[in-house]
């Protein structure tokens, strides 16, 4: 028999704009994860893939987004000057709703 210790669940909230699901993962909710796949569909319509950057240790903004050639993984469209991804979900948008990729 199991110990009442074990079979618990933690009672602290999760973050505000995240759930926790059933097994304690924390996913998100809402709007910007339907905006991000929605995204990703289009690139990938056009032969694209979008790429978030993992965020720096401490960062706020979450890391930022490339478009890479699916075939040949060159990045088409999202760095900064020194090659480090920071377009946010609604440059990616502009870029793949304005013709880019084709």
């Amino acid at each position: 028999m199991r110990d009442a210790t074990t079979s618990r669940r933690h009672d602290h909230a999760a973050p505000e704009g995240r759930r926790t699901t059933e097994g304690g993962v924390m996913a998100e909710t809402g709007g910007e994860k339907v905006w991000e796949n929605r995204m990703r569909r289009m690139a990938t319509r056009k032969g694209l893939r979008l790429v978030r950057a993992t965020p720096s240790p401490g960062a706020s903004d979450g890391g930022g987004w490339v478009i890479v050639d699916a075939q040949t993984n060159a990045v088409v469209a999202g760095p900064d000057a020194i090659g480090r991804p920071h377009w946010s979900l609604e440059d990616v948008q502009r870029y793949l709703t304005k013709g880019g990729g084709e």
